[in-house]
């Protein structure tokens, strides 16, 4: 009983390591492709640096900083004009100057700010074009040499996201929205610098209101973020499902799934409806109280300036209410730009997470002649014989078909 035991347990140990070299076997045979289907899962966190040096890089890093330039510039020359309306209408330089060149001082200043905010415009438009293009011919470059385990565990709809709602928010929506909130930041600047400028002790409650501001951007940015991170991965099913159920509309018919499809789709298409809803409650939720903190503003700055008006002059407690009053309009807008821009730039994150993918290893050999780990068989004539090829180019291209066993 004891010598059956012992052949019995030496029975089972031999079994048990022939079913493991089969399952190494299966799995050095399978590879990566064993794996079906892989879930896509949003990002987490603030969009990483990376993203943003690729960004710059794809539009090039000369172009970038000339286009930084022309925009310090134009607004140089914007917060320029307003400055020296102001001195005219106090008359700052009566002594040395005249009205009439007063006047052709202040048209050469609309002049060169319009001239330069066009050439800005150029600029900044070819810039996040080509960055853009860059993002894409990487992405488009790395899916068509991926392995075929990638088209096989990663769904139609999924790479189709990427090409089309994800391009598209880099080619149209990033540059209007980065653009605008470039432009709203360096007006908010400029007016703020020109406030200190009239009354050098505002530079307290300048302090408090970007402390105030900064605030709720932090506490809204990283959820506008992460709901955008959600809308763009919800997209992928929606546009599997209507794939899935265009190609097999026949089958689903014969088998009377109808029904089923369309109640996924429904859910698919719920799933992105509210992240796009939670996206807008979230805008509402921080425009009521960045309308709150500037009413406050343009308060304190009113009963200040009429206090003490006859000690700074008119033409000074004008620009600081001109000023205060134009910041009430585009604060609310900047802040949803600046949201919105990081938001979007999940889009490129997107983008460049399709760019780092694995490469296939051997991709073969593309040219003439047989390709790598091919055999021929002996007298039976091949697509892949050098003579031929040569014979077909002889003929007029007139092509020959492969022997197929």
């Amino acid at each position: 009983d004891n010598d059956e035991a012992v052949v019995a347990a030496a029975d089972n140990g031999a079994d048990g390591g022939a079913k493991q070299q089969q399952d190494a076997l299966l799995e050095k045979l399978l590879g990566q492709g064993r794996d079906l289907h892989t879930e896509e899962v949003a990002a987490i966190g603030s969009i990483s640096p990376s993203v943003y040096k690729d960004y710059v890089k794809g539009g090039g890093v000369g172009m970038f900083i000339l286009t930084v330039l022309l925009v310090l510039c134009a607004q140089g020359l914007r917060s320029t004009t307003d400055w020296w309306f102001s001195a005219w209408t106090s008359r700052r330089f009566a002594a040395d100057l005249t009205p009439t060149e007063h006047l052709y001082v202040l048209i050469g200043l609309v002049a060169a700010t319009t001239i330069m905010a066009i050439v800005r415009t150029i600029f900044f438009g070819r810039f996040v074009i080509k960055a853009s293009s860059a993002l894409h011919n990487n992405m488009f470059n790395a899916v068509i040499a991926s392995p075929s385990h990638f088209f096989d565990s990663v769904p139609q709809g999924r790479i189709m996201n990427r090409f089309s709602k994800d391009v598209d928010s880099c080619d149209d929506q990033l540059p209007r929205i980065s653009f605008d909130f470039v432009q709203l930041v360096l007006i908010v600047a400029g007016s703020l610098a020109l406030l200190i400028y009239a009354l050098p002790w505002f530079a307290i409650a300048v302090a408090i209101a970007v402390f105030a501001f900064g605030y709720l951007l932090y506490r809204y940015i990283p959820s506008a973020r992460y709901v955008k991170r959600i809308e763009g991965a919800s997209r992928s099913p929606v546009m599997q499902i209507y794939q899935h159920s265009i190609s097999g509309i026949s089958t689903l018919r014969a088998y009377h799934r109808l029904e089923e499809f369309q109640h996924r789709f429904y859910e698919a298409n719920d799933r992105t409806s509210s992240a796009i809803l939670h996206g807008d409650s979230f805008q509402r939720w921080v425009g009521v109280r960045m309308d709150f903190i500037a009413v406050i503003w343009v308060a304190v700055i009113a009963l200040l300036v009429i206090g003490i008006g006859e000690s700074i002059g008119a033409s000074v407690a004008g620009l600081a209410l001109s000023q205060s009053i134009q910041l009430t309009g585009i604060l609310q807008y900047s802040v949803r730009m600046a949201a919105e821009t990081e938001s979007l730039m999940t889009a490129a994150e997107r983008l460049q997470e399709y760019s780092c993918l694995p490469v296939e290893k051997n991709p073969g050999n593309i040219g003439r002649g047989v390709p790598v780990g091919a055999e021929c068989i002996a007298n039976i004539p091949s697509a892949f014989d050098d003579d031929n090829v040569d014979q077909e180019e002889m003929k007029g291209g007139e092509s020959h078909e492969p022997a197929t066993m």
